[in-house]
């Protein structure tokens, strides 16, 4: 709806964001004074203002699209089919088994073929080999000795078809292509502004009407390629889940777009089919489209799709063309699809919707026309791409190569998120990767060995309620409130209430279980040998982050504001004395 209902303004990450884009300005603001009153700066009042302006644009525009985006709805968890049939597998010690649509490939997982020993998370994003996993385009991860993962898992069942697959001859021919860009460009701006959304698929007749399309038309040597796309939510999650397929077929040669009436599955090119509605029978009918290796699918940037696909539908990609590993080899200045969506169609993108909720049913027009634009122009790119690949003056350079680099990409294996138990540190070391400004500034806190033991409870809290409950654990609990609890140790579900406002649902659903956990802890201190009290371990933390400076009084201990990340708001609240103050300036 359009009410004020419409929106989750208790959601806690929507705060959590608020809080780090209050902590940008004010930290901007500091700055400034301090350029001022070293003689940087004449007009403290325009530049303030300046800096005031921008922060309302970026709220009318990236955080006003992110509130309008947090809709109020049923979780899709809840409601669709789909999810009751294969539940989330969010357990941290069984592995992610795979749900395939081919029989005979669900009878040999069934029968123990793909089963590898170990959590293979080392090796989920290549397909094991040697001689195969050295795409530099794939980023090898490491992973903790303290984490805590399945003690065996399952091999990628398509693995010996992907290794196995011969490029099909057209796939490197470009004879037939028009070399054109302008007139390519004219031809593909028919379909801005036309209002043609795409044809929206939300039961199983209309689906299984675009697949017997998509496979009749491949036999009749029509349909040789797909453009596909996804759009997913990760918020009310813990793994995330797709909502949306966008997928395109080519128009013929010279189409008029304004030659008929609104397309339909038979006549449209361009399809939005709804992952949630059909999550139980997309693997059926999509399934073996995408693995079938007479049909390129062209996608762009797949290394989170491919997963995603496994994940959710048991789908597995067997011939690929990654737009983005293409723009990769050819050294473009962006290898983004807006990037190519400019270069080669004539687009301008709109990046409108890139935070919003694809959750929301119906969808509107708005968020149609940007889920379309994603796929509508990817095989003209995919043409183009092709072109230049096979013009290009270095051996090294061509379509195979950009063919061999995305076999690697439909390698990926999904594996779940293993727990990591000493991970509460990135919450107070704030993450330097993601939570580090400019300046490197940072302020300096101290968490007690009591303290920081309470933190890593919550943590492991935080972890397992965000499995049982399907939520992810910042929508559980945000990093800022999970530091202040642990900092302050409640004792009470009010004293609990009075730390962090607003207080996030699962934390007042299970205040109960915070408690015991902080509880706990103190016990095991109590009954742990006895240490200095004053040696207490120094720790970073991020200004995006809320943190307590040492010993705060009871007054500073009630206070509600979830902002609590800068100096100047310190001393305001009394927590650092003149002393204190000139002290953190110095360090």
């Amino acid at each position: 709806g359009d009410g004020d209902d419409a929106y989750e303004f208790d959601d806690p990450e929507l705060w959590e964001r608020c809080a780090d884009a209050c902590d940008a300005v004010l930290d901007r603001v500091t700055s400034y004074i301090n350029k001022y009153n070293s003689g940087d700066v004449e007009n403290l009042v325009d530049v303030i203002g300046a800096v005031s302006a921008q922060a309302r644009n970026k709220a009318s525009n990236s955080y006003g699209r992110m509130i309008q985006g947090l809709a109020s709805m049923e979780k899709p968890q809840n409601i669709f089919q789909g999810f009751v049939t294969h539940p989330p597998q969010n357990s941290r010690g069984e592995p992610f088994v795979p749900i395939i649509f081919d029989a005979d490939k669900q009878a040999l997982l069934d029968g123990g073929e793909f089963n590898r020993d170990g959590h293979g998370l080392d090796s989920k994003n290549y397909s094991g080999d040697s001689n195969n996993g050295n795409d530099v385009d794939i980023t090898r991860r490491k992973y903790a000795p303290d984490m805590v993962a399945p003690n065996h898992h399952y091999g990628h069942p398509y693995k010996e078809e992907i290794d196995s697959l011969e490029y099909r001859p057209w796939q490197l021919d470009v004879s037939g292509i028009d070399s054109n860009d302008d007139e390519k460009i004219a031809e593909q701006s028919k379909y801005k502004n036309t209002g043609d959304n795409g044809v929206w698929i939300d039961n199983e007749d209309d689906l299984s009407e675009l697949a017997q399309r998509i496979t009749q038309g491949q036999l009749d040597g029509e349909i040789n390629e797909i453009a596909l796309d996804l759009e997913a939510h990760s918020h009310r999650t813990f793994a995330g889940f797709v909502c949306l397929i966008q997928l395109s077929i080519r128009r013929p040669e010279k189409n008029n777009a304004d030659s008929s009436g609104p397309p339909d599955i038979s006549s449209g090119y361009d399809f939005l089919i709804d992952a949630l509605t059909l999550r139980h029978v997309i693997p059926a009918h999509l399934g073996p489209i995408l693995a079938n290796p007479n049909i390129v699918k062209v996608m762009h940037g797949a290394d989170s799709d491919i997963p995603w696909l496994q994940r959710d539908f048991g789908c597995y990609i067997v011939n690929l063309f990654d737009t983005g590993r293409a723009s990769r080899m050819l050294k473009f200045t962006s290898v983004g699809l807006a990037y190519l969506l400019r270069k080669y169609a004539g687009v301008d993108p709109d990046k409108t919707h890139q935070l919003s909720d694809w959750r929301r049913r119906p969808l509107p027009e708005d968020m149609r026309a940007y889920a379309v634009s994603d796929t509508r122009y990817l095989l003209d790119i995919y043409d183009r791409l092709r072109v230049t690949l096979q013009n290009h003056s270095s051996p090294d350079v061509s379509i195979a190569s950009v063919l061999d680099r995305s076999k690697q990409v439909c390698l990926i294996r999904y594996d779940k998120e293993p727990f990591k138990p000493s991970g509460y540190t990135t919450i107070v070391d704030g993450g330097s990767r993601r939570f580090k400004n400019k300046s490197g500034n940072k302020v300096t806190s101290e968490l007690s060995s009591q303290q920081e033991a309470a933190l890593k409870a919550l943590y492991d809290w935080r972890d397992k309620t965000a499995r049982q409950e399907d939520e992810s654990v910042l929508y559980v609990c945000p990093n800022a409130a999970l530091l202040r609890i642990a900092s302050n140790r409640p004792a009470t579900v009010s004293a609990l209430q009075r730390l962090v406002n607003p207080l996030p649902p699962l934390v007042m659903r299970r205040s109960q279980d915070i408690l015991d956990s902080i509880k706990n802890t103190a016990i095991a201190s109590t009954n742990a040998p006895k240490v200095d009290t004053a040696a207490t371990k120094e720790v970073r933390v991020s200004k995006s982050t809320v943190a307590l400076p040492p010993t705060p009084t009871g007054r500073n201990r009630e206070m509600l504001s979830p902002i609590l990340g800068s100096d100047a708001l310190y001393k305001q609240a009394g927590w650092l004395s003149e002393s204190e103050d000139d002290q953190s300036t110095r360090r």
